[in-house]
């Protein structure tokens, strides 16, 4: 029987995984680009007020 082992702050925790179960790995997705997401949506500068009190 095979192991799963989360890392948590608080402690490791250790649990049994079946022999034939679904594993899924997930990639760190790459950095978006601001200005590509803003030109995206159409966005426009008078959509934001910034005020200084």
């Amino acid at each position: 029987m095979n192991f799963l082992t989360w890392y948590q702050p608080h402690g490791t925790i250790h649990e049994h995984v079946p022999e034939h179960t679904l594993i899924l790995k997930i990639k760190q997705p790459e950095r978006l680009n601001k200005e590509k997401i803003l030109d995206t949506i159409g966005f426009d500068k008078s959509w934001v007020t910034i005020e200084r009190k």
